[in-house]
């Protein structure tokens, strides 16, 4: 399996008690792990109590020291350490003010403006994807809802599924806005907060890659029933069937702008640019050859 930045199966872990940095600790007690996650033993003690006070059911503990390694960890721009702590810290509280996925969107919707820059792409997408869970989780809600044409308020929980695509779209957007940045970071940076694969990182060699593959998904998603009926399609003869250099020349004509499909397009162009300078480019991209 490729590697790939497992949200999902972080959230998950917490959710059932098992708090993800746990892993990695007793990995590296056995030796398995290599070089320490942690550069900071006074962080690396503190998710040691952390792990403790979540097997000892101590969620107030275990929140009051998620809180501290985030501060510190933001202190030595250690940011994939300081995300995992934030994201942490809500989940566990969610555990207390259920429902969950609830409630981690609204933290996560106040925490992202004041949290550091570098630390924003990963927590717009965490958002992101959260957002999609939580639609997940209340489909035949979203399918009782009709579009209206008045302006949505900012409660997530009323809004319609049109609106609700929409800012996870926005979320997307951002978090690759800045995507020279992103691809200067490798993905090895996050190992702290990733899941490991069997696959070389080549697959996904930067954060730009991971991130930009999350947002895939979701533009490949089939939940666009309520975009416009003329919206763009990709038809049978479409350049994306073609060479690489015919699909990088491809430039779709549709007045659909916002089509998530066209959006898959474009950033799935981006990539290959992106790489195409790489001993293989393609297996970087999509793991096989097209021409």
């Amino acid at each position: 399996m490729i590697r790939l930045i497992s949200f999902l199966v972080l959230f998950l872990s917490l959710l059932t008690g098992c708090l993800f940095a746990g892993s990695f600790l007793l990995a590296n007690e056995n030796g398995s792990h290599g070089d320490s996650w942690l550069e900071d033993e006074d962080r690396l003690q503190l998710w040691n109590k952390v792990r403790s006070d979540q097997q000892n059911r101590l969620p107030k503990s275990a929140i009051a020291g998620l809180k501290e390694i985030q501060k510190s960890a933001i202190a030595d721009q250690a940011w994939p350490e300081a995300t995992l702590a934030l994201c942490s810290r809500f989940l566990i509280e969610g555990q207390v003010n259920q429902p969950v996925y609830p409630y981690v969107i609204k933290q996560l919707r106040v925490a992202i403006p004041d949290a550091p820059e570098p630390m924003k792409p990963v927590l717009k997408t965490m958002l992101a994807e959260y957002f999609f869970m939580y639609y997940q989780q209340n489909r035949w809600r979203f399918q009782q809802r009709s579009q209206t044409a008045a302006e949505p308020g900012d409660d997530f929980e009323t809004w319609d599924l049109a609106r609700l695509l929409s800012e996870i779209d926005k979320l997307f957007t951002e978090a690759l806005s800045s995507k020279e940045e992103l691809q200067k970071i490798p993905i090895a940076t996050y190992d702290k907060l990733l899941t490991k694969g069997n696959v070389s990182d080549a697959h996904r060699p930067t954060l730009y890659d991971f991130l930009a593959f999350r947002a895939l998904q979701f533009y490949s998603l089939d939940e666009q029933f309520i975009r416009q009926q003329d919206a763009f399609q990709i038809g049978a003869d479409s350049p994306i069937f073609a060479t690489t250099a015919e699909f990088l020349r491809w430039k779709p004509e549709t007045t659909d702008d916002d089509s998530y499909q066209l959006k898959a397009v474009a950033l799935l162009q981006e990539l290959l640019r992106f790489h195409a300078l790489d001993k293989d480019p393609c297996h970087q991209c999509c793991g096989h050859d097209p021409y």
